[in-house]
């Protein structure tokens, strides 16, 4: 079972058993079409990190590496704190609508840290702090 912490302790290193990020949805979309959903998920979407990987549902359960996204997008809107990742090598898109703008800084730090690229809006986000 996943490690629940507060997202001012969501850091390195990661706990083995991983650390589940609260999430209101999840989205399944296309690359380069931020708006457009193949798939949603608003009862089990599930975003865990691990030391080397990531753990993301919208309909079934995948694992990707940190060393797989090929960018991090972020969208917001009124009711939106949208983390979006791009995978190398993949035209699906996987998106989490977090459930806090403390939670979703947190993650981008923690991405940030592992090596992810951040989009310029997600760089924003970030240095300006939510």
């Amino acid at each position: 079972m996943a490690t629940r912490v507060p997202e001012a302790e969501l850091r390195e290193p990661l706990p083995p058993e991983g650390v589940s990020v609260p999430l209101l949805a999840s989205f399944a979309g296309l690359a380069r079409v931020p708006l457009l959903s193949l798939g949603k998920n608003n009862l089990s979407a599930l975003l865990r990190l691990y030391p080397d990987e990531i753990e993301c549902k919208v309909l079934r359960t995948r694992r990707r590496a940190y060393s797989e996204i090929r960018r991090i997008e972020v969208q917001t809107t009124w009711a939106t704190r949208n983390v979006e990742f791009v995978w190398h090598g993949s035209v699906v898109t996987f998106t989490a609508n977090v459930r806090t703008d403390a939670w979703r800084l947190a993650l981008l730090r923690l991405l940030d840290a592992k090596g992810a690229a951040l989009s310029a809006a997600a760089r924003r986000l970030l240095q300006d702090g939510g």
